[in-house]
């Protein structure tokens, strides 16, 4: 049981580090400099909490 319950946490780890590095990358966007284009992609889309 206890080899079931630490793959378990393995997994776990894993899908919270993946989702954590979605949100970052997320918030990390930056528009191209001197590009005012509100059709941007991304532009005034806000982050999403996974």
């Amino acid at each position: 049981m206890k080899t079931k319950m630490d793959m378990m946490l393995q997994s776990v780890m894993k899908i919270e580090n993946a989702c954590f590095g979605v949100h970052v990358k997320g918030s990390e966007y930056i528009p191209l400099l001197g590009s005012n284009d509100p059709s941007s992609f991304l532009v005034g889309i806000p982050d999403i909490e996974l």
